[in-house]
């Protein structure tokens, strides 16, 4: 019946049509969706970028990125490992070294998973 519905609107024959799609509640402890979230401020990027794009797309878009700050270095390792938690000397060692840039971060935080410098408990926790 999808393909009936999509077919009818994309020739026109129908041009009123309001759809309904249902899906488990993400909000729901129940139920663990199989991918994380994105962090609320890469959806408000995203947003911006959509309506600036739609304005008018021949205008260059430069984005300031700041360097992160020590909580936003923890969660950053934490969603990049995905892991529990992230042991608090991780990402204060990863954010001193770094200087809070996201891609350094990254990659030293991987750089000493590498080397042996970073280890996981049972618990799914991240530590030096």
């Amino acid at each position: 019946t999808t393909r009936l519905v999509a077919s009818q609107i994309f020739s026109g024959q129908a041009s009123n049509i309001t759809m309904i799609i249902g899906c488990r509640p993400l909000l729901n402890r129940k139920y663990k969706p199989p991918f994380r979230l994105p962090a609320p401020g890469y959806v408000n990027l995203r947003g911006e970028l959509a309506q600036r794009t739609l304005a008018d797309p021949s205008d260059p878009l430069i984005i300031d990125l700041k360097d992160l700050s020590l909580e936003n270095t923890h969660e950053l390792l934490k969603w990049h490992f995905r892991v529990n938690s992230v042991d608090q000397n991780v990402a204060n060692v990863v954010h001193e070294r770094t200087g809070g840039r996201p891609l350094f971060c990254l990659k030293y935080a991987q750089a000493l998973k590498t080397v042996g410098g970073l280890a996981l408990d049972d618990n799914q926790d991240l530590y030096l």
